[in-house]
């Protein structure tokens, strides 16, 4: 579903990019799951800018921000 939301908006002229905070549904339980779950979204914005919102008091999602940023460099 958050993939199709992100297609969709990418689609759309006037949005300058797409931005998710971690599911707090179905939480990923480590850094490396919440990275794969924000490169599918991230896939979809193909040209436009992608922004996490980290906000573990909000998801509950409680993983490292630093690791997080490790990671991804």
């Amino acid at each position: 579903m958050h993939a199709d939301l992100a297609e969709h908006a990418s689609s759309l002229q006037n949005v300058f990019g797409i931005s998710a905070t971690a599911p707090f549904y179905q939480k990923p339980a480590t850094v490396d799951l919440l990275i794969d779950v924000c490169a599918e979204i991230a896939s979809f914005a193909s040209v436009k800018s992608f922004y996490y919102y980290h906000i573990p008091v909000l998801t509950n999602v409680n993983v490292s921000i630093s690791e997080l940023l490790q990671k991804l460099r």
